[in-house]
Formats: structure tokens, sequence, C-alpha cells
């Protein structure tokens, strides 16, 4: 398996083709609503099949992960996309990644925890802000993963 940058117009469409899990190709991050388009992105390849997508942004001393997927799980291809950001962010003299999760998924609790990331910030109710900046009417309850309610976002980082 191999990582390289997205290029052109089919990797973006590969992407936004599979980003239904990850929120779909806008994301909400500490109440700034990013377009996956707009950032870098990194795919992982086995034999040129597409395993998985990371996007991030750099903005300063810090890179943020916007979004990451892996279309098989447990076959190392998150952690593998994971490294390969932070390579990058590196490569930019970039002190920290971060990142944010909503309180339901405890399986990316887990997955960033056992690789470094830290448990920075809860924003309490911030999922309403998401909901809000997509446009999107609010269905009492929204149930996430494990059918946790999504309520909170959670800030995690690694210092590089």
């Amino acid at each position: 398996m191999k990582v390289r940058a997205v290029s052109g117009e089919e990797d973006w469409q590969w992407i936004l083709e599979h980003a239904g899990p990850i929120g779909g190709a806008q994301v909400v991050s500490r109440g700034v609503l990013h377009t996956l388009q707009d950032h870098t992105a990194l795919l992982a390849e086995e034999d040129r099949q597409k395993l998985g997508f990371a996007v991030y942004r750099m903005e300063g001393s810090e890179c943020e992960l916007l979004a990451i997927l892996a279309v098989d799980q447990w076959r190392g291809t998150g952690s593998l996309l994971l490294e390969a950001v932070v390579a990058e962010a590196r490569r930019a003299a970039c002190n920290r990644v971060c990142l944010v999760t909503t309180n339901d998924n405890v399986d990316a609790l887990r997955f960033y925890q056992k690789r470094g990331f830290r448990l920075n910030l809860l924003r309490v109710d911030a999922f309403d802000e998401v909901i809000r900046l997509k446009g999107l009417e609010r269905q009492h309850p929204v149930l996430g993963h494990h059918a946790i309610p999504i309520r909170d976002e959670i800030l995690l980082s690694r210092s590089l």
C-alpha cells in the first residue's frame, strides 16, 4: 500500500463519492465550514485500487486533519494516511497536528489516542453549529455511532 497526493478531477470525484460517512463534501471544524476540494488531500492505494483518503490544511504552525476515511477498516489504511499527514506537517515545519471529531465517535477517539493524539477541548453542543452551517434541519435526536446522540465536538492534537 502506498500514499500519494491527489492529482486531478478523477481523484477528487472518488473522494467525494466516498465522503458520505465523514459528513460529505463539506465538513465543519471549530465553527468553520470547509469544502474538501479547497484543501490538500492524499490517497492510499494498492495495485491502483483506491483504499482511502485524508484531507488536511496548514495554517501557521498547525496542520489540521479535516477528513480521513479508510474504505476497509483494520487494514492499516487509516494509520498510513494519518502518518503521511504527520510527515507533511513536519516538512512544513508545523509543531502540531489537530483534528475534531464528535462525542459519538468512540472508535475515532480510540484510534487517535493510540497514535499519540491528546484530548484538548470539548465544545459542548457544537453539533448545533454544524447543522446551522451546513443549512440542514435539526432532527431530534441525531444519533451517531453506537446510537449515541451527537452533541459535542472534541478537539484532539499531537505535538510534533
